[in-house]
This record gives structure tokens, sequence and C-alpha cells, in this order.
């Protein structure tokens, strides 16, 4: 407060905005208004440059008013907006930031993503992954390109990742490797292109293939190894391989042989038997893949008493004993059993008991 001359109060008072102040004076009758900025203080309009407004202090919470895209070019901002987890009337929430950098990170459509809330306007800058042109393969004979093709996530108009590149690169080494190409490379190439896209080009060499050059088996005594090869669906590799594939190593088969050789044992009394492991190895000395079963056989079982117990009244259990195919005495051999269970399982039914059930 100061004195005029006069004796006349006059008050002053400073109106602060971010573009600098004004003052303001009051007489006895007498009202002064000031622009800031060219904008008409009055009527109350303050345009705000989101590039320039300051950054919300860390722990700040404000209201979001807008959401301001940068940087993309293919993709519309609304498909961008859609996938944030904060709305223009929320506050500006840390998690809900990170949650939002998760989702577009999720799409695959970005290679880079910023989130930052200048005033009350939320500012998401992002940076778009390139487009795949095309994609080729170069060097392969053994495999077929529309093999290839049918393997490869990336394919024309589809986002470019390397994470992408890398698993296409990982699917065509399997498929060699299932043949017995073993010592296959795969390489993908990038080659960029106008507009943001990019030609890959995979580069192959197939190498030879790799075959079975022994079948072992350890633990085995009931039954020779000769016995037991014959018995799995994986062969030794020789003159006739042209007319086999199961010369080369297939995990899958593996998996089988497996449980061939459990069905066989099983047929034979040894209700026990275990394949401990089934591994195999490169030999470099004899050039191929050899091929171990280690087997636990057990003890081997036969067929003590065997009857028919039922708790339908209205069945003979004299009649069903005859359906039964395993006799006492005879090797154990799970395969007259399932028969048995089958053929009593067929004839309740007859007898209209469609839902009974026989247990061994």
């Amino acid at each position: 407060m100061s004195h005029a001359r006069n004796g006349s109060v006059r008050r002053m008072a400073r109106v602060q905005s971010g573009d600098g102040g004004c003052l303001v004076s009051w007489g006895k009758v007498r009202l002064a208004l000031c622009l800031i900025a060219g904008h008409a203080l009055a009527a109350g309009a303050l345009a705000i440059d989101p590039a320039q407004a300051r950054p919300v202090a860390a722990g700040e919470a404000m209201p979001v008013e807008a959401i301001q895209v940068e940087g993309n070019a293919r993709i519309e901002a609304q498909s961008v907006r859609a996938h944030l987890k904060l709305a223009p009337g929320q506050d500006y929430d840390r998690a809900l930031a990170d949650a939002s950098l998760k989702a577009l990170y999720a799409t695959g459509l970005f290679a880079d993503v910023r989130i930052e809330q200048r005033g009350s306007v939320l500012v998401v800058s992002v940076t778009e992954n390139p487009l795949v042109d095309r994609v080729a393969f170069e060097g392969n004979s053994a495999v077929d390109k529309k093999t290839l093709e049918g393997e490869a996530q990336l394919k024309s108009r589809v986002p470019f990742t390397r994470n992408k590149a890398q698993a296409d690169r990982n699917r065509l080494l399997e498929i060699y490797r299932r043949q017995g190409y073993y010592a296959a490379k795969v390489e993908p190439k990038i080659i960029q292109r106008e507009q943001n896209r990019v030609d890959v080009v995979f580069e192959i060499s197939e190498g030879r293939i790799i075959k079975i050059a022994a079948i072992n088996f350890t633990g085995n005594s009931a039954f020779p190894a000769d016995k037991l090869r014959s018995v799995v669906s994986t062969s030794e590799s020789g003159k006739l391989d042209f007319l086999k594939t199961s010369v080369v190593y297939d995990p899958d088969r593996m998996n089988l042989d497996r449980e061939l050789l459990r069905a066989h044992y099983l047929e034979n009394g040894y209700a026990d038997m275990r394949v401990v492991s089934a591994t195999a190895e490169l030999d470099a000395a004899k050039d191929g893949f050899i091929v171990t079963f280690a087997i636990d056989e057990g003890q081997k079982y036969w067929f003590g008493a065997i009857g028919v117990q039922s708790s339908l009244p209205a069945i003979d259990t004299r009649a069903l004993t005859g359906l039964v195919q395993a006799k006492a005495g005879e090797t154990y051999n799970v395969q007259l059993i399932d028969k048995s269970v089958e053929a009593l399982t067929l004839h309740l039914a007859k007898y209209d008991q469609p839902f009974a059930r026989v247990k061994p």
C-alpha cells in the first residue's frame, strides 16, 4: 500500500502469468486492464503449448486433460491411445504409465515408446517398427521354399522385429534338424528400403545329413540287443537308407521308441519294466549319432489265480469267467488283460448293463 500526495490511497496488485506480469491499478472510479502476450486477461483466454509446458515434478499428481501422440506415421494416433491405461480426466499415475508402455510394446508395432506428462498433456512418443516388404530364402535345396515360408512368422506387410527374425531362424533350423541336417546354419539378413520398410533374406547353409550310426541298449538281459532293435522305430544307417526316414535322429521318434520298448516288456511278463533314459550323442569318429536306451527290466511275472467278482446281483460271474483271456500259469501279458476287459464290457452291455465298469 502506498500513499499519494493528495492523501488518497491507491492500491496496487500484480497479476502473474507464465509469460510475465502486469500491474492493475484501482483509483477512485478507475480500473486499468493490461494485456498479456496479446490475449485479454479479462476474457480468461490462455493458450498452452505442450512442448513448452513444464514437466511434472516427481511425486506430483496432475490430471491428464489431453493425450498427444508423436512420431507415428503409419499407425493412427487413436490406435496408440487405445492401448493406453491412462485417459483424459484421470490423475497421472506412474504405474498406469508403465502398464501403458508394456501394452504398446506388446503390440510389436513399435521399436521405442516414451511416455511423459507435460503440464496437463500426456505426450506419447513412438518409433514404429519397419514393415517387411519381402521375405526370401537363399541356399535351400533339401527343404522347399513353401515349407520354409509356412514356418516363418515374418511375412510381407508384417512389422519387423529382431525377436521375430531370431524365432524364425530357430524354427527353420528345427525343420532341418528333423530331416537330419544337424550342421545346417541359418542367418537372417536385413536390407533397408525406403519408407521404413525392410527385406528379410534367410541365408541357409544346409550341410549334409547326419544319420544314426548305432543303437545300443544297457540293462537288458531278457532280450538281446538285436531283438530290441527290431522293436524300436528308429533304425541304424545302412545300405537301404534311401528307403527309410527312421535313420535320422528325431526326438519325437525316440519318445515313441520308449513306449514301444515298454509295451514289448509288458507283453512278455515284465510288469515293472522302465526305460530309465534315451539319449543321442553325436560321435565324430563314427560320423553319426549313437542312440542309447537304458533299461530297468525288473522281475518276470506269471498269472496266478484268476477270478471274476461282481457287485451286480443279476450277473452270473461263472458265465463271465470264460470270457477272461488270461489263464493261470501263463506269462503275464498286459494285452490279455486289456482284451479281457473289452470282452467283459461288451458282454455286460448286451445284458442291459451299458455303463458297467470292469476293473482288473
